[in-house]
């Protein structure tokens, strides 16, 4: 048989419990629940042909990061605070990278971002040549005049060899 003091035992170490839930919940530094991620997806698109045997390489501040394979769309959570390069490519295509770069202003992390949608192309190489690109087709950062991250131009020297 429960007694009474049991019961008020119980009782006082389930309140106790709530209590300090409560105080840690209180006590948690306000950056912990800020979005250090950015939701980021990729479509990826042939001019002619499909989607087979092409894939996305991924670069994380310099450092290999994910690779992906025949899927003509992702969905990615990008840290802030870091640079990503992602590469489309497919043997008979011409390859294209873009850069995103996640640094922000100071305080920025604590509110939302859009998600971002990048759309990537892949053309068929020219029969007799080869087309590649010496710098990225495009830049993704972060513009204060919008808030938000935008597309920048990018100055993109394309070689073609025969």
């Amino acid at each position: 048989m429960i007694t009474q003091n049991v019961i008020k035992q119980s009782i006082m170490i389930s309140v106790a419990k709530f209590f300090m839930l409560i105080i840690i919940a209180i006590s948690v530094p306000e950056n912990i629940f800020s979005q250090n991620i950015l939701p980021f997806e990729i479509k990826l698109n042939l001019q002619e042909g499909n989607i087979k045997k092409a894939k996305i390489s991924i670069t994380k501040n310099g450092e290999p990061w994910k690779l992906i394979y025949s899927e003509a769309k992702c969905k990615l959570e990008l840290d802030l605070g870091a640079e990503y390069i992602i590469t489309a490519a497919k043997n008979g295509y011409i390859t294209k990278s873009i850069v995103i770069d996640r640094h922000i202003p100071e305080g920025r992390n604590k509110e939302k971002f859009a998600k971002f949608i990048s759309k990537i192309i892949l053309q068929q190489q020219p029969e007799g040549e080869t087309i590649t690109y010496t710098k990225p087709v495009a830049e993704i950062i972060y513009n204060k005049n919008v808030g938000d991250f935008d597309l920048s131009e990018v100055n993109y020297i394309r070689l073609i060899c025969k």
